[in-house]
């Protein structure tokens, strides 16, 4: 039974972070569209990295 709970938490782990790259991708696009060039300076950097730390993190659950 504890293989299947420590399987289970890494596919519902792997799962979170897919949902959550998709939200940031989501979050990056809406950023873009926004006509404040100066809020997009501010917030594009902040979710590429975010982005960047999320995919790292879904990598290293793979590896």
């Amino acid at each position: 039974m504890k293989i299947f709970n420590d399987d289970w938490a890494q596919v519902s782990q792997r799962h979170d972070l897919i949902i959550a790259i998709g939200t940031l991708e989501m979050a990056l696009e809406q950023v873009r569209l926004q006509p404040r060039e100066d809020e997009c300076e501010r917030l594009i950097p902040q979710i590429e990295a975010q982005l960047q730390k999320v995919s790292d993190k879904l990598e290293h659950l793979a590896t």
